[in-house]
């Protein structure tokens, strides 16, 4: 995954892939998505981060809010690398009851592994 850089950097283009503005919002400085914390452990890359969607001008805030947890892994089952992503996602109103439950899943996440090629 050192390909990727580190595991800030690979969460911070992850975050601004998703990070973009079309629409209505194109011309305001309104963020879609917020980087919250990117780790790696071993050679395995997690990334969590919050998506924002339908901002309200009325409300001053977003009726849409979701947390989401990633964990990618590049492995080599053979001739050629592949990348393996695995995504957990839950409403912000349902963090409290369903996200110790996806990171767990998300943890749990096993990878094929890399076959060294003779």
């Amino acid at each position: 995954m050192g390909s990727f850089g580190s595991p800030d950097s690979f969460g911070i283009k992850l975050v601004n892939l998703v990070d973009r503005k079309f629409g209505r919002y194109k011309d305001k400085n309104v963020p879609t998505a917020r980087l919250l914390d990117a780790y790696n452990v071993g050679d395995i890359y997690y990334a969590e981060y919050e998506t924002f969607e339908d901002y309200s001008d009325e409300i001053g805030d977003y009726a849409t809010k979701l947390r989401f947890f990633v964990a990618n892994a590049i492995r080599n089952p053979g001739s050629y690398n592949r990348l393996y992503s695995v995504t957990g996602v839950c409403d912000q109103r349902d963090v409290d009851k369903f996200y110790p439950d996806i990171v767990k899943v998300i943890n749990c996440s096993m990878f094929m592994p890399n076959i060294s090629n003779f």
